[in-house]
C-alpha cells in the first residue's frame, strides 16, 4: 500500500529472475519408407515470460537424429542414457530466444518396410506448459495403413492436415499430451497396365525395331520388367526410367531389374535388329510383348525410306488406321514414309507382311553440276565467251561438246591445265583426268567466239553438251557507251537491265501524281477570269503547292529511279543433254536505248500540235500539244525527273507574274508604340541608443535571511565610501525592497537590462551607512537561488530555513559554517563571500557521518562454476551494499573441497584463507560506505569422468540479508547427465551476470550457458553427475569398385563430420583380401593397419585434435573376382559412426556384366 500526496506521482516495478513458459505446437509425420522409417516433426515453440537458451525434448531411443534445424538453432546434444525407451535431445540456440520459434526435427531408423503392426512412438516435451498439434502417417508405395488402436487423438480428414504431405494415409489431431496410436501395415496387390508402341523400319538387308512400353503400376510397386522377344532378333538394347545396365536375356525373355521399386507411370524402350535378305522376306510386326501385365494395348507402325512392294495379312483385335491418327508423340518418332499403321486393344492379334524390294533405278554416267558462262560484246558486234563447267563422271574419259561452228573454240583447260581438244565429226571432245571417285568434280574452262558478227544485232549461243546440266548462269557485258537490249532467246533474265520509264514510276507513286493533278486543276480553276481577293489567294496558294509538289516529286524520282544495268544476267535451272542456250541482243548506243521509236513519234506530233496552237493563238491546240510533249517525256526511260522539271518550269512561268501583280496592289501599313516606366527606392534607417549605467562597489554588506512559507525575508546593512552623485546597486529583481534607512542616501528604481532593480545615490561625500529590508519568492531552496544584492569588498551572509536536516552550499563562498545554537527542525549557515557576481546558494540534505555508525550491509553473490575434466573452476562476484556505517573487513565461507586462488577486482587488501575452516578474510582498503564488488576465484579437483561433483555458493558472514545466483557451464569435453539442486530454484539464464562468462577475443562466450539457480537462505547446493563428451562421427562414402580381368580396384573417398568433441584418430574396417595401396587426407599424419576382433582395421592418425569436416581418400587392390554367381561387394566402414551414407559404384570392364542379386539397406540408382 502506498500513499501519495498529489496527483503527480509515478510507480515503477521491475521484475527479474522470471521463469519462461513454453507452449508446443507440433506437426509430426511418421514415414514408413522402403529401407528406413523416419519421423519428421515441425515443432513451433511459443516462449513467454522470459527467453530461453536451450530446450529439451524426449525422442525414441531406437531412432538416430538426422538433423535439427531452425532459424536460431546453433547445435543439439543427445543424451547417452535411456529411460523407458526414450532419450533426451537438447536443442541449443545461438542466443536467448523468445516468442514463436520453429524447429525442424528429423529422426531416422534403419528398418525396411514390412507388413504387420506399427506403433507410433510420441515425442516427449517435459518442459512444455501446453501441447497441441497434428500427427500424420505416410507409407511407401505398395503399403496401406490402417488404425488398430488410438488414445488421446482424434482422427481427422486428410485434407485437414496442416502440412501438405505426399502419400499421406492417416491424420490425427492431438487431444491429450499422453497419446498413443497403433497402425496395421498391409501389403497391397499389384496391377500393371501397358501402352505399347511398335515401330519397324525396313531397310536393305535388315529390319530395325523400337518398342516403347509405357507401364502404369497400381498397388504394390514393381521391381522388374519382363519382355517377350521372338527368336531371330539380335543387338537388343534396353533403356528407360530406373533402368540400369544389369538387364539380361534368358532365351526368349528379357528381364530388366529396376534400380528402385516403381509405382505409377514408368517407361521402357527396347531396340533390336532383325536380318532380312536382299530379295525380301516375311515380317511379323508386334511380336515383342510385355509379360506379367493385366492389360495391353497400343499401336503398330511400319515405315521404310525405300520403295517396298508388300502384301499384308492380319487377324485379331486390330484396326488399320491412317498415319495422321497416331498420337502426336508417336508421329514425331519417324520421318520415313509409312507402309502401314494398326491399333490394337488386346494382345491376341497377328500381323504378317511379305516384303519384296523394287529394282533400283539406274543413274547417269555423266552430269554437269554447274555451268557459268561469261560473254563480252564489243562495239562492232564481236563477242567472246568464257564457259566453266563442273562435271562429275563415272566411266567417262571425255566431255562431248558441240559448237555451232567447230572453229569457234579458242582455248580449253581442265582443272586449270591446258588440254588439246579433239574433233570427232561435228563434236569436240574435251579429255577428262582418270579417277575412281564418281563424286569428284572436274572443272572445265572453254573460251570460244564467232569468226564474224553483226554490229547491230547480236546472237549468242552456248555449246551443246552430251551430259545434262543441272544449273547454269550466263552474264553478258557490253562496251562502254553501249547498251545491250534483250530481243529474245530461250533463257530467262534474272533481273531487268533497262531503267523504268516515267509511266512506270507514276504507277508506283499514284498518290503523288493524283495530288499534283488536283493542285494544278485547283490553281487553274481559281485563276479563271480576273480573280480578286480570296480567289486570287486560293489560286496563288494552290500554284505554290503545285510547284512544291513538282520539286518534291522530281527529287523523289531522282532518288528512287531504277538504274540501268550494264550486265545482263541469265539463269537456266535444268538443261537436258544435247540442249543449247541462245540469246538475241540489240547492241545500241546508250541514248538510243533510252528512247523507243514510239516516243519520238509522240514527241514530234506534240511539237507540231503545240506549234499550230501557238501560231493560231488557240489555247486548246497548244494545251494538247504540250500534253503530248509531256507524255513523250514520260515515255523516256528514267524520264520522271525530266517530266517533273518541265512541269516546274511551266508552273513558275505561270505563277511568278501573278504573284508580282498581287504584291504591287498591296498597301503598306505600319504603326509603332513605346512605353517607359520609372521606379524609386525608399531607404528606411533606424537607430537606437542604449544606456548602460556603471555602479561602484560598497565597502561591506552584511545579509541576514530567513526562509519560511516559500519566501525569503531578509535585511542587509551596508557601509559606503562615496562622493556626491555616486551610484551603488542595492537589490535586483526578483527581490522586492520593503524598507530603507540611510542618512545622505536615497533609493531610486532603475532598469538593469531586461530586469529592474533598486539603486542607491549618494547625496554627500564621505563614509555612509544604511540598512534595508527585502523579500523574494523561494519555493524550493534545494534548486539554488541567486543572491540579489550588489557587490562589496566584504560580504557576509547568514541564512536560516525552517526545515531541519539541510545544509547550504555555495561554490563562490570563501567560507561556509553551520549556525550554532539552532533549534531542532531548523537549518542554517554563515558564509563569507568575495566580490564576485553572481553568487548561487543551494540547500541539500545533510550528509551523514558513517564513521560513527554501526556497520550493517547486505550481500548479493553471483557464483559461476566451469566444469572440465579433472577440475572445477569457480568465479564468485560478491556485491556488498552497506546500509549503515562503513565496511572494513569481510569474512566469507568457501564451500568444502574448494581452495581460493585469487581475490581481486575491488578495494581488496591482504586477504587470508584458512583451508581447515574454509574461512576467507578480506580486508576492505579503504573502508567503504557505498556499494562495491570483489571477485573471488576458487578451484577444486575431481575424479576421472564420469563422476559426481557437489558445488555450493560462497557465503558472506555478518550479512543482514543475502541473495544469490548459481550458474553452471561445462567445457567442450564434459557434459551434465543430471543436476540435483537443494535449497535453490531454477531461473532464466538471462538473469545471470553475463560479465562472469569466459569469452574469446571477439567477445563471444566460449561455452554455452545453460543452467542458473537462485537462492536466499538455508544451505543451497547442487550435485552434478558429469560425464565426458563423446565425439559424434558422421561419414559419407563415395566408393568406386572397378572389376577387371587382371585385378580388382576399390577407391573410397570418405567425408567425416566430427562434432561435439575432437578426435586424434579414426578407425576404419576394411575387407579381407585387399591390399591398401594409399591413404591420403589433409588432416592425416600417418596410417597403420592391424587385425581386430571383427576383421582388419585401418587406423588414420590425425595431425592433432580434429573437428569439422575432414576428407580422406583410400585406394585398395586385390585379385580379380572372375565369374561369380554371388559376390559380396567390398565395404569400407567407419567405426563409431552414428550414421553412414554414401554412393557405391560398380564399374565392370568390357565383357563383364554385373547385376544386383541381393541388397540390404541400399537403394539402387540409375548410373546415368
Amino acid at each position: 500500500v502506498y500513499r501519495f500526496p498529489s496527483a503527480e506521482y509515478a510507480y515503477q516495478v521491475r521484475a527479474n529472475q522470471v521463469l519462461p513458459e513454453t507452449g508446443v505446437t507440433e506437426v509430426t509425420v511418421y514415414e514408413l519408407g522402403e529401407t528406413d522409417r523416419r519421423i519428421l516433426s515441425d515443432i513451433e515453440l511459443d516462449i513467454r515470460e522470459a527467453p530461453v537458451r536451450e530446450w529439451e525434448l524426449e525422442i525414441p531411443a531406437d531412432h538416430a537424429v538426422a538433423s535439427v534445424t531452425g532459424a536460431e538453432v546453433a547445435d543439439y546434444a543427445v543424451s547417452g542414457e535411456e529411460s523407458a525407451g526414450m532419450r533426451k535431445l537438447k536443442v541449443i540456440f545461438r542466443e536467448p530466444v523468445a516468442g514463436r520459434r520453429l524447429v525442424h526435427l528429423t529422426l531416422e531408423k534403419n528398418e525396411a518396410a514390412k507388413a504387420g503392426p506399427w506403433k507410433l512412438t510420441p515425442l516427449g516435451f517435459p518442459e512444455a506448459k501446453s501441447r497441441r498439434g497434428s500427427i500424420g502417417a505416410v507409407a511407401t508405395a505398395g503399403y496401406r495403413l490402417g488404425v488398430a488402436a488410438s488414445k488421446g487423438v482424434a482422427e481427422v480428414p486428410l485434407t485437414f492436415f496442416p502440412k501438405k504431405t505426399a502419400g499421406l494415409q492417416q491424420a490425427f489431431r492431438l487431444r491429450e499430451g499422453d497419446w498413443s496410436v497403433s497402425l496395421d501395415v498391409e501389403a497391397l496387390g499389384q496391377s500393371v497396365q501397358a501402352d505399347v508402341f511398335h515401330l519397324y523400319s525396313l531397310k536393305t538387308g535388315a529390319v530395325y525395331g523400337s518398342v516403347l512400353i509405357n507401364y502404369f503400376v497400381v498397388g504394390a510397386p514393381a521391381t522388374e520388367w519382363r519382355v517377350s522377344v521372338p527368336e531371330g532378333i539380335g543387338n537388343v538394347d534396353v533403356t528407360g526410367q530406373n533402368v540400369g545396365r544389369d538387364w539380361r536375356r534368358e532365351e526368349n525373355t528379357v528381364i530388366v531389374p529396376l534400380t528402385r521399386p516403381l509405382s505409377g507411370a514408368g517407361t521402357l524402350l527396347l531396340t533390336f535388329e532383325r536380318p532380312m535378305s536382299a530379295g525380301g522376306g516375311t515380317l511379323t510386326p508386334g511380336d515383342v510383348r510385355p509379360l506379367g501385365v493385366q492389360g495391353e494395348r497400343g499401336f503398330v507402325q511400319v515405315v521404310s525410306p525405300l520403295q517396298v512392294n508388300h502384301k499384308e495379312t492380319s487377324e485379331g483385335s486390330l484396326l488399320r488406321i491412317d498415319p495422321s491418327e497416331l498420337p502426336a508423340e508417336f508421329r514425331l518418332l519417324s520421318s520415313a514414309p509409312t507402309i502401314g499403321v494398326w491399333q490394337y486393344t488386346s494382345p491376341d492379334f497377328k500381323i504378317s507382311m511379305d516384303i519384296e524390294w523394287f529394282r533400283d533405278g539406274e543413274t547417269v554416267d555423266q552430269v554437269v553440276d554447274f555451268a557459268k558462262l561469261s560473254s563480252r560484246v564489243s562495239r562492232d558486234g564481236q563477242w567472246v565467251t568464257d564457259a566453266r563447267f563442273f562435271v562429275k563422271s563415272r566411266g567417262r574419259s571425255a566431255l562431248r561438246v558441240k559448237f555451232p561452228d567447230p572453229g569457234m573454240l579458242w582455248e580449253a583447260k581442265v582443272d586449270g591445265s591446258a588440254v588439246n581438244a579433239r574433233i570427232d565429226g561435228g563434236d569436240t571432245l574435251i579429255p577428262l583426268p582418270a579417277h575412281g571417285d564418281p563424286n569428284r568434280t572436274v572443272e572445265i574452262a572453254l573460251r570460244y567466239g564467232p569468226e564474224k558478227a553483226d554490229s547491230g544485232k547480236v546472237e549468242l549461243t552456248s555449246p551443246a553438251l552430251e551430259a545434262p546440266m543441272v544449273l547454269g548462269e550466263w552474264t553478258i557485258e557490253g562496251d562502254e557507251g553501249r547498251r545491250l537490249v534483250p530481243r529474245g532467246g530461250n533463257i530467262g533474265l534474272v533481273r531487268p537491265v533497262l531503267a523504268e520509264d516515267g509511266w512506270s514510276w507514276l504507277r508506283r507513286h499514284r498518290a503523288g501524281g493524283f495530288a499534283l493533278l488536283l493542285t494544278g486543276l485547283a490553281a487553274l480553276g481559281a485563276a479563271a477570269g480576273n480573280p480578286r481577293g480570296a480567289r486570287l489567294f486560293v489560286s496563288l496558294f494552290a500554284g505554290l503547292l503545285f510547284l512544291v509538289l513538282c520539286g518534291l516529286l522530281a527529287l523523289d524520282a531522282h532518288a528512287t529511279r531504277g538504274a540501268a544495268s550494264d550486265t545482263l544476267e541469265y539463269a537456266a535451272p535444268v538443261v537436258p543433254a544435247g540442249g543449247a542456250l541462245a540469246v538475241q541482243l540489240a547492241n545500241q548506243p546508250e541514248w538510243l536505248a533510252r528512247v523507243d521509236w514510239g516516243v519520238w513519234l509522240v514527241l514530234i506530233v506534240g511539237i507540231a500540235i503545240a506549234g499550230r496552237g501557238w501560231w493560231k493563238k488557240d489555247r486548246f491546240w497548244f494545251a494538247c500539244g504540250a500534253a503530248s510533249v509531256l507524255a513523250a517525256f514520260l515515255g523516256i526511260r528514267d524520264g520522271g525527273v525530266l517530266f517533273f522539271s518541265m512541269l516546274l518550269l511551266g508552273g513558275l512561268s505561270w505563277w511568278l507574274p501573278r504573284v508580282w501583280a498581287g504584291v504591287r496592289s498591296l498597301k503598306k501599313r505600319g504603326k509603332a508604340a513605346a512605353t517607359a516606366a520609372l521606379g524609386g527606392l525608399l531607404l528606411i534607417g533606424s537607430a537606437g541608443n542604449s544606456e548602460a549605467a556603471d555602479f561602484r562597489n560598497a565597502e561591506s554588506i552584511s545579509y541576514e535571511c530567513r526562509i519560511s512559507d516559500g519566501r525569503l525575508r531578509g535585511k542587509l546593512e551596508f557601509t559606503l565610501r562615496a562622493e556626491a552623485g555616486d551610484r551603488f546597486l542595492l537589490l535586483a529583481e526578483p527581490a522586492v525592497l520593503s524598507g530603507f534607512e540611510g542618512e545622505g542616501l536615497h533609493v531610486v528604481k532603475a532598469p538593469l537590462g531586461k530586469r529592474k532593480g533598486w539603486v542607491i545615490e549618494a547625496g554627500a561625500e564621505g563614509r555612509l551607512t544604511g540598512r534595508a529590508n527585502f523579500e523574494m519568492p523561494m519555493p524550493d531552496p534545494t534548486k539554488g537561488w541567486e543572491l540579489p544584492g550588489g557587490l562589496a569588498a566584504a560580504r557576509s551572509l547568514r541564512v536560516e530555513w525552517d526545515q531541519g536536516g539541510y545544509e547550504f552550499l555555495c561554490d563562490a563562498a570563501a567560507r561556509v559554517s553551520a549556525v550554532e545554537g539552532l533549534a531542532a527542525g531548523r537549518s542554517g549557515a554563515e558564509m563569507l563571500l568575495p566580490p564576485v557576481d553572481p553568487v548561487v546558494i543551494t540547500a541539500r540534505p545533510k550528509q551523514r557521518d558513517v564513521a560513527g555508525e554501526e556497520t550493517k550491509f547486505f550481500s548479493e553473490v553471483s557464483n559461476l562454476f566451469l566444469t572440465s575434466p579433472g577440475v572445477v573452476n569457480g568465479l564468485h562476484r560478491i556485491t556488498i551494499r552497506p546500509s549503515q556505517g562503513r565496511v572494513e573487513m569481510l569474512t566469507m565461507r568457501v564451500p568444502a573441497g574448494f581452495t581460493v586462488s585469487d581475490v581481486s577486482d575491488g578495494p581488496v587488501g591482504s586477504w587470508r584463507y584458512d583451508p581447515g575452516s574454509g574461512e576467507l578474510r578480506v580486508p576492505v582498503e579503504p573502508a567503504q560506505d557505498k556499494e562495491f564488488r570483489i571477485l573471488v576465484e576458487t578451484q577444486r579437483g575431481t575424479d576421472a569422468l564420469p563422476t559426481s561433483v557437489e558445488v555450493a555458493p560462497v557465503r558472506a558472514d555478518g550479512s543482514a540479508g543475502e541473495v544469490g545466483l548459481l550458474g553452471l557451464i561445462f567445457s567442450d569435453e564434459a557434459q551434465a547427465d543430471s543436476i540435483r539442486e537443494e535449497g535453490m530454484s531454477r531461473v532464466n539464464p538471462e538473469d545471470f551476470d553475463a560479465a562472469l562468462l569466459p569469452k574469446n577475443n571477439q567477445g563471444a562466450p566460449l561455452f554455452p550457458f545453460q543452467h542458473a539457480f537462485r537462492y536466499s537462505n538455508g544451505e543451497p547446493k547442487a550435485v552434478l553427475r558429469v560425464s565426458p563428451v563423446s565425439p559424434e562421427l558422421r561419414s559419407e562414402f563415395r566408393q568406386l569398385v572397378s572389376l577387371g580381368d587382371d585385378r580388382l580396384v576399390v577407391s573410397s573417398d570418405l567425408d567425416v563430420l566430427i562434432t561435439r568433441s575432437g578426435v586424434f584418430r579414426l578407425d576404419l574396417t576394411v575387407p579381407d583380401g585387399l591390399e591398401i595401396e594409399s591413404a591420403t587426407g589433409d588432416a592425416l599424419s600417418h596410417w597403420t593397419e592391424h587385425a581386430g576382433d571383427d576383421g582388419r582395421v585401418l587406423t588414420l592418425h590425425l595431425s592433432g585434435k580434429t573437428l569439422g569436416v575432414q576428407t580422406f581418400s583410400i585406394t585398395m587392390s586385390g585379385k580379380p573376382t572372375g565369374a561369380v554367381a554371388d559376390w559380396q561387394t567390398p565395404r569400407v566402414s567407419l567405426r563409431g559412426a552414428s550414421r553412414e551414407t554414401g554412393v557405391l559404384t560398380v564399374v565392370p570392364e568390357r565383357g563383364l556384366q554385373v547385376r544386383a542379386v541381393n541388397r540390404r539397406n541400399v537403394s539402387q540408382l540409375d548410373p546415368r
